[in-house]
């Protein structure tokens, strides 16, 4: 019995797309937004209206005094909904740890295709200098289902 190759409907679907356009759309569509992501750079979250609630996760070292901030968000389209910092499971010193943010789409972001960013600065609070940290989320909304 011949097997099926999972991955066939992703090429199927991704095969005839070139260019920027192509990479934008299948970073997309694999990272889930039901999934946490280690962002170490900048990517594009898609948003379905279905699963509304995403996560981004983020390396970041308190000790050090620095932690991500939330700079800009759309809050007519997007709500934060929860923060929290996971430690390191190593207990070596300088070890990073994850600073989770979770956030849910408001139903208004669905009526029509969209897109929206949310941006983070690694800085420390009471430093006046320029942030040497920064992550910008593309955050595109798919109505429908």
């Amino acid at each position: 019995m011949k097997r099926k190759n999972p991955s066939l409907p992703v090429a199927r679907i991704f095969g005839c797309l070139r260019g920027f356009a192509a990479a934008s759309i299948l970073a997309a569509f694999l990272i889930s937004p039901s999934v946490a992501m280690a962002a170490e750079k900048d990517a594009t979250i898609l948003v379905r209206q279905t699963l509304p609630t995403f996560t981004i996760t983020l390396h970041s070292n308190p000790s050090t005094g620095y932690s991500w901030f939330l700079e800009s968000l759309d809050e007519i389209l997007l709500e934060a909904v929860l923060h929290r910092y996971l430690p390191p499971e190593s207990t070596a010193a300088g070890t990073p740890g994850k600073e989770v943010w979770t956030f849910r789409a408001r139903h208004g972001a669905f009526i029509v295709p969209r897109t929206s960013r949310i941006v983070f600065h690694y800085l420390r609070p009471w430093d006046a200098g320029d942030a040497p940290g920064e992550r910008v989320f593309t955050v595109v909304f798919a109505p429908g289902e």
